[in-house]
């Protein structure tokens, strides 16, 4: 069977009428999905990472397949579940599913010289509508936003002062974060949990242009409100892809990056080591991060895990840079592990040493995949 004509729209229509996503993932996917659909809308680890409790299908995902990753983010439906998991392109995943479903292409057998009846008027995809209104959605919640030295940030930099982080955050990142005064939260359901204070860090998707918002749910007090979810990121539109995503702290400087998995560790780094760091927000999506132009040189600021996927995900992220002829180095803390961390992150080691402790950093400059 040739795939070559396959629609969109009739994969979907065949999913829908053969019962759904779960078969689907059953046959395609069934070792890395198979226990979360067991536990249909409850958090287990996640099939890409790992970990304990990150990932979860939502309650519909019989029939829209879709899950979200604490880290990785949200899969809206089994398309981008199946890309993310797989690291294939929607055509790629379009024609897997088909093949699993016995979808055939639309192939009209009618002679070109045959009139065609007349068609109404076609309307917008159902996914354009979708991508319009997250369009707008985002934009509004950043507008609705205050910059952190507003009176009205005040529960951000209580937050970051915690963290020993406010200094560098008010004099130089104004157009990446922010603090929404008032951003309203829903549960799994949809219900409104309430309203809480909520630092939101501007995503940017591989080719640097505007994707997403990763929120931070607050108290007034500068703590993390007391929901299940407070660090949340927002879904993105269709045509943005989560694989090399940042939130760009600080401009390149002298053809040199840094990188790291969460925001406040890029921005540790930054003010530690005097090294403009981008958040990835996942190693996940950190394997496909491609420096934006000039750059020639990137710096891993990777976490020190005592299960060592921190090391692992930056050395597949080392590798991946350096195929490109990207010049690439690995940091890691210099600290031990404290009994019964998870590990040590780039923020530990500024709070406990502050600039000394990135002078001292273990440089690697060719981490191994396989420990």
């Amino acid at each position: 069977m040739s795939m070559k004509n396959l629609e969109a729209a009739d994969v979907r229509e065949a999913v829908a009428r053969s019962g759904g996503w779960f078969p689907i993932f059953r046959s395609l996917a069934h070792k890395e999905l198979g226990s979360a659909m067991d536990r249909l809308g409850k958090h287990g680890p996640c099939p890409v990472h790992g970990g304990h409790d990150g990932f979860r299908f939502y309650k519909d995902a019989g029939h829209s397949g879709g899950g979200v990753c604490n880290s990785c983010g949200p899969q809206a439906d089994g398309f981008r579940m199946l890309m993310w998991l797989r690291g294939w392109t929607f055509p790629q995943a379009l024609e897997a599913v088909a093949k699993v479903i016995g979808c055939e292409p639309s192939v009209s057998d009618a002679p070109a010289t045959m009139p065609r009846k007349a068609v109404p008027v076609a309307q917008p995809p159902a996914s354009s509508q979708r991508d319009n209104k997250l369009r707008a959605r985002l934009n509004l919640m950043w507008e609705e936003g205050v910059g952190l030295a507003d009176d009205r940030a005040e529960p951000a930099r209580r937050y970051l002062r915690r963290r020993g982080l406010s200094e560098y955050l008010w004099a130089n990142a104004p157009g990446v974060i922010r603090l929404h005064p008032s951003l309203a939260y829903f549960d799994d359901d949809g219900h409104l949990v309430g309203r809480f204070p909520a630092i939101m860090a501007r995503v940017l998707d591989g080719q640097g242009r505007p994707m997403t918002i990763h929120r931070t749910y607050l108290t007034e007090a500068g703590e993390k409100a007391p929901v299940e979810e407070p660090r949340k990121v927002m879904p993105a539109p269709s045509d943005r892809a989560w694989a090399g995503i940042f939130v760009p702290v600080g401009r390149p400087a002298a053809g040199t990056i840094g990188i790291s998995e969460g925001l406040e560790t890029a921005l540790a780094v930054t003010m530690g080591s005097g090294m403009p760091c981008w958040a990835s927000l996942s190693w996940t999506f950190m394997r496909g991060f491609v420096p934006p132009s000039g750059v020639n040189q990137v710096v891993i600021w990777a976490d020190l895990d005592a299960k060592g996927v921190g090391q692992r995900y930056a050395a597949e992220t080392q590798q991946a840079l350096m195929q490109r002829g990207v010049a690439c180095q690995v940091r890691l803390p210099n600290l031990p592990i404290p009994t019964g961390a998870k590990g040590v992150d780039w923020n530990d080691v500024f709070n406990r040493e502050g600039v000394a402790g990135f002078q001292t950093a273990s440089v690697v400059r060719r981490l191994s995949v396989v420990g």
